[in-house]
């Protein structure tokens, strides 16, 4: 099988077809950060890998086109402007290059904000485009907690196919492992909480009344300390999980999002930047099972 990405980061979907067991090449991958380049190659070869999607006018022909577009201008966490923002734009450049290409399949992942965006109608616009260029296309939100990893993380999923019909994996029956296995039982003093932060009434409070058996999405805020919401909700779950105050580090992250042990980061990418590569990324278990339908 002949598979390309775009907006690949860390390679998740990678990972999860080498863990199929199916014989497969890298066609092409694409990211604009350097770092995200830097350890991706680190991790996967590919035959072509593209510093820039705009400035692409073909890609080869593959059986299988993953890509997930950026999220912020679709979250409702902030002040995302949709298609309008130059971010959000970029969808548009990949159904473009999914039209002159004409995979196989296609498989898009995005926040669950964009299904309510402006009333739902960015997502049925965009589905409206994909079924435009040939596509018979489905979506579904689904959240990882259901694919074996305890981290609460829904996403959308949409997937294309131009023969066929596909249905969304049944996660009713799935479970997932304590947060306890993935997280070590000795780590560096930087990853804990601060005297100070743990005086605050409300974050004794939250870490005193955390009960879930799992951690909250991992955003890009796990890449600094201070009172938000999620932050707190980090280092809760991970004292009611192992009795320590602190956040989970980039290792024990990305065991949260199903990648295996030997996926390795080079030496000169901080640890800031890795907490926010692994927040980009998609969840290994999750993707897996989706691809999996489709073949």
């Amino acid at each position: 099988m002949k598979v390309g990405t775009l907006f690949s980061g860390l390679g998740a979907p990678e990972l999860a077809i080498e863990k199929l067991g199916i014989k497969y090449s890298i066609e092409f991958a694409c990211d604009n950060d350097k770092s995200v380049k830097e350890t991706y190659l680190a991790n996967h070869k590919c035959k072509i890998f593209y510093d820039d999607i705009t400035k692409i006018k073909k890609v080869p022909k593959v059986d299988l086109l993953i890509f997930g577009f950026p999220c912020q201008p679709f979250s409702l966490a902030g002040n995302g402007n949709g298609l309008e923002d130059e971010r959000g734009k970029l969808v548009f450049k990949a159904i473009n290059l999914i039209k002159n290409s004409k995979p196989k399949a296609f498989i898009a992942e995005n926040v669950e904000g964009i299904v309510r965006r402006d009333n739902g109608s960015v997502l049925k616009y965009l589905l409206n485009r994909f079924q435009k260029i040939g596509y018979k296309v489905k979506y579904s939100v689904l959240n990882s907690l259901d694919f074996g990893v305890p981290q609460n993380r829904k996403r959308v999923w949409i997937v294309g196919l131009l023969k066929g019909d596909y249905n969304f994996p049944d996660t009713k029956s799935l479970f997932y492992p304590s947060l306890l296995s993935l997280l070590d039982k000795k780590v560096d003093r930087k990853f804990y909480a601060t005297k100070d932060f743990l005086l605050k009434l409300k974050v004794a409070a939250r870490i005193s009344n955390y009960d879930k058996p799992y951690i909250n999405c991992i955003t890009q805020t796990i890449a600094r300390n201070g009172s938000s919401s999620e932050y707190i909700s980090y280092v809760s779950a991970v004292n009611k999980a192992i009795g320590q105050k602190r956040k989970p580090t980039p290792k024990e992250c990305c065991r949260l999002f199903g990648f295996p042990e030997s996926f390795t980061f080079p030496d000169d990418i901080c640890i800031t930047k890795r907490y926010s590569m692994i927040a980009n990324s998609m969840v290994v278990p999750q993707i897996k099972e989706i691809i999996e339908r489709i073949l």
